[in-house]
């Protein structure tokens, strides 16, 4: 059984509206809900790579794996190739799931320790209808990330950390998938070793026409990885846009401050750069603010941002952001800003974007 081939046209991947609530109980026995991902829409097209950043509790992990149904949501739809998959069951999903494969942030715990290297890459090939699985095929998949064939006799801790996580590449790769989710794939190893890795990936990419979504933290890492970039604040996407254009030209404080918290590898460069700090504590994903949900922690905030949710709009060069008061935006540009029709929600009334303080201004603002 083998999954459609999907349209020719279109992006592989299409997340819509998509929302992820988790039932918790508080004190006292009152059940709520976590909003993990609330209302989120994008799109990864053939060979593309895209981005997913923020400070951790922001949903960037449950949106990925929701996205290739290893979580299935509570509202919203995903398409994979064009067809619709979120309501379909394990059988159904099976066609699927050799299409859409993930790497895992931990590969010591991804990995089975009772099986050896062979046996775990093997495994796939034998559940996508391979039979016992092509010791053949699984040495030239270990030569394909950089491990020796005769690796394939080895147990998972008999290898460094960036060796592990090439087996769970070559795990992934075993399948011939179209979209590979890389959650973190170089959170845990050394940096000459990230840069090994990635490269790694890039020229998979290349060699494989691969689609990757790249989880990550550390920005400095997903501005050399990622065609476009999202950035998750709380649940929701606040600002999607081309890597380069991002890293630019912010258009929302909140990734304005998560761009300052790049190291700068140069003392005296690091001292004299502007400070963007973002202050507070992050809001409880149970009960998340009203209208903007980052106006509790921006320096920038007014009451517009609490009363009114600013949806997702389109700026010049393919920006896009939730924000009253963005950054680095001419008066012209919001002018003839439009909606994004991935967005359309709001929490009130449609209301234009005033125009906002310049970065210099938040960076006053912050000070005081």
């Amino acid at each position: 059984m083998t999954a459609p081939a999907g349209d020719a046209v279109g992006p592989l991947l299409e997340l819509d509206h998509l929302r992820m609530l988790f039932p918790v109980r508080e004190a006292g026995g009152k059940r709520a809900h976590v909003h993990a991902v609330d209302d989120v829409s994008v799109a990864v097209g053939e060979g593309e790579t895209l981005g997913l950043v923020g400070e951790s509790g922001c949903g960037k992990t449950t949106l990925a794996r929701c996205a290739v149904r290893l979580l299935k949501p509570t509202a919203g739809t995903v398409r994979f190739g064009g067809h619709d998959i979120t309501s379909l069951g394990p059988r159904s999903l099976r066609p699927y799931r050799a299409q859409m494969q993930i790497v895992f942030q931990d590969p010591q715990g991804s990995l089975n320790p009772r099986k050896r290297v062979g046996q775990i890459i093997g495994a796939g090939l034998r559940l996508a209808g391979g039979g016992r699985g092509d010791d053949g095929r699984v040495g030239r998949l270990l030569n394909q990330v950089g491990l020796a064939p005769e690796h394939a006799n080895r147990f998972p801790h008999e290898f460094s950390g960036g060796q592990r996580q090439r087996i769970g590449v070559a795990r992934a790769l075993a399948v011939n998938p179209r979209l590979i989710v890389l959650d973190e794939p170089v959170s845990a190893l050394d940096v000459s070793i990230q840069a090994q890795v990635i490269n790694l990936l890039d020229d998979l990419q290349e060699e494989l026409g691969l689609s990757y979504i790249f989880v990550a933290h550390d920005l400095s890492v997903v501005r050399h990885v990622s065609d476009r970039i999202a950035v998750m604040y709380l649940g929701k996407v606040v600002e999607l846009s081309p890597a380069e254009e991002l890293y630019n030209r912010p258009v929302h404080p909140y990734t304005l401050s998560l761009l300052a918290a790049i190291p700068v590898p140069d003392p005296r460069l690091s001292r004299s750069r502007a400070r963007h700090a973002v202050r507070g504590e992050l809001p409880s994903p149970i009960d998340p603010p009203g209208g903007c949900r980052y106006h509790t922690r921006c320096p920038a905030a007014t009451d517009l941002c609490r009363q009114v949710e600013p949806p997702l709009t389109v700026y010049p060069g393919g920006h896009q952001a939730a924000c009253h008061h963005p950054l680095n935006v001419s008066s012209a540009d919001i002018a003839a800003a439009v909606r994004s029709p991935a967005s359309s929600r709001s929490a009130g009334p449609d209301l234009p974007a005033a125009p906002g303080p310049s970065a210099s201004d938040l960076r006053e603002s912050a000070a005081r």
